[in-house]
């Protein structure tokens, strides 16, 4: 419904320290790489997806999409990232997924696309009691505060450029769909009910 709209980035660039230094995105969660479940999701309801990384860039790139790694070294973290893929981008807004959030589904990314794109926001982005869930977000490309101003103070925090944007905050009650696959232990956490 959106999709025309959107273009999706998948963030698959980090260090994976709390996984041993493991690639995250290539991790295996129920018989797939966690990759797989968050470009079905993008693919679903974006015209275009992006995926940011730093390592094993081969294998990204044989999904067949474009794979952008930071323009920074050192794993300077997902805004970066994303920085990274602003000179591909054609559309209007942007849904930014973690690849490490397998519980996430359509319907949590097709109501954040529509619901932004009604409002007079710049970003929207799912809380819960204050929390900002910063795994899954969206923004007009045009209306945000500069990605490069805000990184250039040494700022790094998803949830800090949210707050400095006209931020269309969601309510979604059951957090289990944010959760991270951080270490190993989480691997085998439950299914959202």
């Amino acid at each position: 419904m959106e999709m025309n709209h959107y273009t999706g980035i998948i963030l698959a660039g980090g260090a994976g320290k709390r996984f041993g230094g493991q690639d995250k995105g290539l991790i295996s969660f129920k018989g797939q790489p966690l990759i797989e479940h968050a470009l079905l999701l993008t693919q679903a309801c974006c015209q275009t997806t992006v995926i940011s990384a730093n390592r094993n860039l081969a294998l990204y790139q044989s999904y067949g999409i474009p794979v952008v790694p930071d323009v920074d070294p050192g794993f300077q973290g997902p805004l970066s990232g994303i920085k990274a893929c602003e000179s591909i981008i054609q559309s209007k807004w942007t849904l930014v997924i973690a690849c490490d959030m397998p519980h996430l589904n359509l319907p949590l990314l097709n109501r954040l696309q529509a619901e932004l794109k009604a409002s007079h926001c710049s970003a929207a982005v799912y809380g819960q009691n204050d929390i900002l869930q910063c795994g899954l977000f969206a923004f007009e490309n045009n209306r945000v505060t500069d990605l490069s101003t805000y990184l250039s103070t040494g700022n790094r925090s998803i949830k800090g450029w949210l707050r400095e944007q006209t931020l269309l905050v969601l309510d979604e009650p059951n957090p289990v769909y944010f959760t991270n696959l951080n270490s190993p232990d989480l691997l085998t956490s439950i299914e959202p009910g």
